[in-house]
């Protein structure tokens, strides 16, 4: 008797949490604000996930930043400066807040980026504290 032996089909492999991937995807893409409607060019020498005129983001990112992998798409506002970023302008993060689905993202802080435009006050490296912008300011 000749008995074929039928191969085994591969199983999709589970991805578990410690298996994904964790470090950053470099994308350095322009864009169209989705607030201010700004064109905006691609980061000289970094990579842009904000608007450096009026500093507002989208929601693309789920997981790690660059995966795109997020459903939301809402507008994230920036809610404030935060100290400690070793890789961020003088040390600081902007906090990000999603409009829709109320996710925080911290995302480093650029040359560029127009303090101004949502009344931030200018870092400085000596003052390592969290800088919030005057409507935060005026409401506590």
């Amino acid at each position: 008797m000749n008995i074929k032996s039928t191969p085994k089909k591969a199983l999709p492999q589970e991805t578990s949490s410690s298996q994904q991937r964790k470090n950053f995807i470099a994308v350095n893409e322009g864009f169209d604000c989705g607030f201010c409607k700004k064109k905006v060019t691609p980061a000289k020498g970094g990579y842009r996930n904000h608007c450096h005129f009026c500093l507002y983001s989208l929601h693309v990112d789920e997981n790690i930043p660059g995966d795109r992998l997020s459903r939301c798409h809402g507008l994230m506002r920036p809610v404030r400066l935060e100290a400690g970023s070793r890789k961020g302008y003088l040390g600081y993060d902007i906090l990000h807040e999603c409009q829709r689905c109320g996710k925080h993202i911290k995302n480093l802080l650029s040359e560029e980026d127009a303090w101004e435009a949502i009344n931030f006050d200018r870092p400085s490296r000596k003052k390592k504290k969290i800088v919030s912008t005057q409507h935060e300011i005026a409401q506590q």
